[in-house]
């Protein structure tokens, strides 16, 4: 399964400053066309070249017409879209159809109840849309969305518009989620962090009412809904740079005061480790993955993630199976390694896909390197793409299920990340620009070091007035990692 030759070849043009209309329910805005964007991969080793051709294919057909909106379904028998999973679907794909990208993003923002509430999913019911209120969901919504505004050619009313729709939500959520007011996030139903028929959480599946459901452990303190907020207001803090409200320190020293909240109350240093605490405040003694989730919000230091990473993540007791990244810790009483849509142990296709930023954010791109092998290997024999993975024999779950778009998009990404053909929007890191970038590696960055032998790959890059040509090549020699790029 070693590639001897691979070469990208990515087309990008520019978009058109985007028409904007009035308000209502009406689409205001120019679609961008499908063609305004594209990459393709061409290779001489066979395993990759069908693993990207079978994802592509796939992910194509998740593709559906709604109304005004040509939106990516989850896929995998899911046939709706889901607020933890569309939106950053939509930014990754944005690279292949800007439509696409904007409508994963647009959905949710004009779906937003006048109380601020996003829904957590809507469903496409004879092409009408129809969207849920009684749960949260997650939030993997504002950085894709932002990351969508620099792919359109940075239109300004597009991102005053998300910058409304953010603050609403947050206003709602610190207005409805902490109900005992200790300034600690709640989540109140088991779909509130879409940990479906997990064994840690004593909740109902949803719940839509404006106090906590009783009878159960609920509300439980949430590293989860703390991270909503942290997301929304960081990029609230970066809307506000961009747009020069003024409002930039705001936004951080808000976001701040939720990392530091999350990090007196629900870090346990003894643990190295994120426990959610039940609504009595005694912590929730079991080790879960939600933890790789906290540091795609960005919730963590360095230490903190440097801590996890090391003491859990690379732990094969625990999170580092021969398929890496279960939901709950294999040595903890409440692993449960079920074949069906569970959240109580197998690793996720979606996991995966969250694992990029998450690793990102801190600078672990070995890791990155280390799980895309991992993932390439279990889906790549098959081209069949699942939701879940055994994690010790890799088979592939629930059995017969394929087209499954997080793991689809997550092996498409991780391709592009490993072969430089990416748009790279800042994230607070200084080796990233708003721009394609070319003729720069960082450190260590998917240094290629399973591979016994080179691998050489070129791609190019165009836009309006602008044409890159970048050749390269990665592996191992002689026992040392080798990685060029020229330009």
């Amino acid at each position: 399964m070693r590639e001897p030759v691979t070469m990208w070849s990515v087309v990008v043009a520019a978009v058109s400053a985007l028409a904007w209309a009035g308000a209502g329910g009406a689409e205001p805005m120019t679609r961008p066309a499908d063609a305004a964007v594209g990459v393709r991969l061409k290779t001489s080793g066979t395993f990759l070249q069908r693993l990207y051709d079978e994802a592509e294919k796939k992910a194509a057909g998740n593709i559906i017409p709604c109304g005004t909106y040509k939106l990516m379904v989850e896929g995998g028998g899911f046939d709706a879209v889901w607020i933890e999973t569309q939106p950053m679907a939509g930014a990754m794909y944005a690279k292949r159809n800007l439509a696409v990208a904007l409508s994963n993003q647009l959905v949710f923002m004009r779906s937003q109840r006048a109380d601020g509430r996003l829904p957590g999913m809507i469903t496409l019911a004879g092409g009408a849309l129809k969207p849920e209120y009684a749960w949260l969901q997650g939030y993997y919504f504002p950085t894709p969305a932002l990351e969508v505004y620099h792919y359109l050619g940075k239109d300004r009313k597009f991102l005053e518009e998300l910058a409304k729709v953010l603050e609403a939500h947050d206003a709602w959520l610190w207005r409805e989620r902490d109900s005992n007011g200790d300034g600690c996030l709640e989540t109140w139903c088991i779909w509130d962090t879409g940990e479906d028929a997990s064994t840690r959480l004593n909740a109902p599946n949803s719940w839509g009412g404006n106090k906590p459901p009783s009878g159960y452990a609920v509300p439980y303190q949430s590293m989860d809904v703390m991270g909503y907020s942290h997301e929304g207001r960081s990029v609230l803090a970066r809307i506000a740079k961009e747009l020069h409200t003024g409002r930039e320190a705001e936004w951080n020293k808000k976001a701040a005061e939720v990392r530091q909240r999350v990090a007196g109350y629900l870090w346990r240093p003894e643990k190295h480790a994120c426990y959610d605490r039940d609504k009595d405040g005694k912590f929730l003694d079991v080790l879960i993955h939600n933890n790789i989730r906290a540091m795609w919000y960005g919730l963590f230091s360095q230490q903190m993630a440097d801590e996890f990473i090391h003491y859990h993540l690379l732990n094969p007791a625990e999170f580092w199976t021969p398929v890496p990244l279960p939901s709950i810790a294999v040595n903890d009483p409440l692993f449960r390694n079920d074949p069906g849509n569970n959240w109580s142990g197998q690793p996720e296709g979606l996991t995966y896909q969250r694992a990029i930023r998450a690793l990102e954010n801190y600078g672990h791109y070995a890791e990155l390197g280390l799980l895309a092998d991992k993932l390439f290997k279990v889906v790549g024999t098959k081209c069949q793409f699942s939701q879940q993975f055994d994690p010790f024999s890799g088979q592939l779950c629930p059995p017969g299920q394929d087209n499954y778009g997080p793991t689809m998009i997550a092996v498409l990404e991780y391709i592009s990340k490993r072969y430089r053909a990416q748009f790279i929007v800042n994230n607070n890191h200084p080796s990233r620009d708003l721009s394609i970038t070319l003729g720069t590696r960082s450190t260590g960055s998917f240094s290629g070091v399973s591979h016994p032998q080179v691998v050489t790959f070129e791609w190019t890059a165009t836009r309006p007035s602008e044409k890159w040509t970048c050749s390269g090549r990665e592996g191992l020699i002689g026992g040392f990692a080798l990685f060029e790029l020229n330009r």
